[in-house]
C-alpha cells in the first residue's frame, strides 16, 4: 500500500455521554494521527489516518466508534421517508473499508453478515424494523450480503441516527460497542457506566504512578479506569455487598487495589496521602442515605484532609450539591452537567492550592 494511501484522512465519529462531548473530543485529539474537526450533539467527528485506527480502540470516555458512511437531509417523518433511507443505502461505500479491519485482526469476509442498529428523534410514521429493513434492501441492491437482526451474530454493524429529517450513518469499528469493557461483570444500583467513570479519571488528570481515592467505590468501576492508567488505587465503601462487587470486578480487570469497608465519614487515612480524590457519592435516590446533607458536609471534610497539595477531587454529583458550601472555599476549576440515570448531575472539579 502506497504512503499517500496510509496517510489518507479517513473520517468518523465517536457517541459519547451527553455532555461529555469536549472531555471525549479532548480525548481523541491526543490521539497520534487523529484531527477532531467538531463535536455535536452526543457525537464527535474526527478524522484518522490508516496507521493510527488501532489507537482508535484504546479510547476509553466514548461509548462507541464509527467510520463515517454519509449524512443525509430530507428524512421526513411520512412514509416517503422510509423509501429515501433505502435509496439513499444503495449509495453507501462500505466495501473499500473492509481492509481497514485487518489491522485490529478482524477479518471481514467479502460477502459478511450485517447487522443493522437505528436510534431516532422525533415522531415518524414508520417503526424502527422498517428503517432496519430499508437499509438493509439498499446495501443488497448492490451487494451479496446477509443481513442479520442481530448485531452480535454479525461481522459488522451499520448504525443509523435520524434526527428528525437529518441522518447520519455509521459503520461500526469494534466487534462491540467500546463502553462495554469485559471487566464489569457486577453491577449494583447507581454504578457508574465506565465511560463516564474514565471522563473523570481524564479530569482529575490520573498519571501513572499518583495515588487515586475513591471513599465511595461501589462497584469500583472509577478505580478500576484510574489503575488503567497506571495508578495505586485505594477505595471503600460502607456496603458489603460494594466491596464485594468491587473486589470481583477487579479479579475480572486484573489489577490490584486495596479496599477498605469503610464510612467515607471517618476516613482511616492520614493527612495529605493522596494525589487524586475521584468520586460518584449518593445523589438522586440511586442509592440511600439516612442524612445525605451531612454525609456530604462530613465526606467531603475528610476528602479535603487527606488530599495532597496540589492534588485534584472530582465529584459527580446532584446538581443542588453544587450550591451547598460542602467544599468551603476551594477553588472550582471546571462544572458542567450531563444525562445519566435520566438524570442531569453534574460533574465538579476542586483544585487544591499548594
Amino acid at each position: 500500500m502506497s504512503a499517500s494511501t496510509k496517510n489518507e484522512n479517513i473520517p468518523f465519529f465517536a457517541i459519547t455521554t451527553r455532555g461529555l462531548e469536549e472531555i471525549s473530543a479532548q480525548e481523541i485529539n491526543a490521539l497520534a494521527g487523529v484531527v477532531v474537526q467538531r463535536t455535536e450533539y452526543r457525537r464527535v467527528r474526527f478524522s484518522c489516518i490508516q496507521e493510527a485506527i488501532p489507537s482508535l480502540m484504546r479510547l476509553r470516555t466514548v461509548d462507541d466508534v464509527f467510520f463515517h458512511l454519509a449524512d443525509w437531509n430530507g428524512i421526513y417523518h411520512t412514509r416517503v421517508g422510509v423509501g429515501r433511507i433505502e435509496q439513499l443505502s444503495q449509495a453507501l461505500r462500505i466495501h473499500p473499508l473492509l481492509k481497514y479491519y485487518n489491522a485490529l485482526n478482524r477479518n471481514i469476509p467479502d460477502e459478511p453478515t450485517f447487522s443493522v442498529t437505528v436510534n431516532f428523534v422525533g415522531r415518524r410514521k414508520y417503526s424502527t424494523e422498517e428503517i432496519k429493513q430499508a437499509v438493509a434492501s439498499g446495501v443488497n441492491a448492490h451487494s451479496r450480503w446477509k443481513y442479520s437482526p442481530r448485531f452480535d451474530e454479525s461481522d459488522l454493524n451499520l448504525r443509523l441516527f435520524l434526527e428528525h429529517e437529518y441522518a447520519v450513518m455509521g459503520l461500526r469499528l469494534s466487534k462491540v460497542p467500546l463502553h462495554r469493557r469485559s471487566y464489569k461483570q457486577t453491577h449494583l444500583p447507581g454504578s457508574l457506566k465506565p465511560t463516564i467513570a474514565a471522563a473523570l479519571n481524564l479530569l482529575g488528570e490520573v498519571k501513572a504512578g499518583q495515588r487515586v481515592l475513591d471513599p465511595f467505590c461501589g462497584a469500583g468501576t472509577i478505580l478500576i479506569e484510574a489503575a488503567a492508567h497506571g495508578a495505586e488505587v485505594v477505595g471503600g465503601d460502607i456496603s458489603p455487598l460494594a466491596i464485594a462487587a468491587s473486589l470481583s470486578n477487579f479479579k475480572e480487570a486484573d489489577f490490584v487495589t486495596h479496599l477498605h469497608h469503610w464510612d467515607a465519614q471517618s476516613l482511616p487515612l492520614k493527612k495529605a496521602c493522596v494525589d487524586v480524590i475521584l468520586t460518584n457519592p449518593p445523589w438522586g435516590g440511586q442509592i440511600q442515605a439516612d442524612d445525605i446533607d451531612q454525609l456530604y458536609r462530613r465526606s467531603c471534610a475528610e476528602m479535603r484532609r487527606v488530599l495532597k497539595p496540589g492534588g485534584k477531587i472530582v465529584l459527580l454529583t446532584e446538581s443542588v450539591f453544587s450550591e451547598q458550601p460542602y467544599m468551603s472555599d476551594w477553588k472550582v476549576v471546571n462544572q458542567f452537567g450531563i444525562s445519566v440515570f435520566g438524570r442531569t448531575p453534574i460533574i465538579s472539579v476542586f483544585e487544591r492550592e499548594n
